[in-house]
């Protein structure tokens, strides 16, 4: 899977850094959240298919793990999960 430009996509993550891949996302002025979208190939959905299951990793270095989400888009970009939450503003929708 690869980090994908969405059309709210306002900064590249380690744009210019050689040991990196660059990461499109958008960054919440107001709280600082960070919201990437990735794309995945057919062989990764093919694979959720079958056991249903995604992996996260986040380095830590030691120190208590941040909050996070994952979730998926419907065909309007909004957010499919429990509680409804627009991907860009981070606020609940109806």
């Amino acid at each position: 899977m690869i980090p994908v430009r969405k059309s709210w996509t306002n900064i590249v993550m380690g744009e210019g850094q050689s040991h990196v891949l660059p990461c499109p996302a958008h960054r919440n002025p107001d709280n600082g959240d960070i919201i990437v979208a990735f794309e995945l190939t057919d062989e990764e959905i093919e694979a959720i298919k079958k056991h249903k299951t995604i992996m996260y990793m986040q380095t830590t270095y030691g120190k208590p793990m941040h909050p996070m989400q994952l979730y998926v888009l419907d065909e309007n970009d909004r957010a499919i999960k429990d509680e409804r939450i627009d991907p860009v503003s981070n606020t609940k929708t109806a």
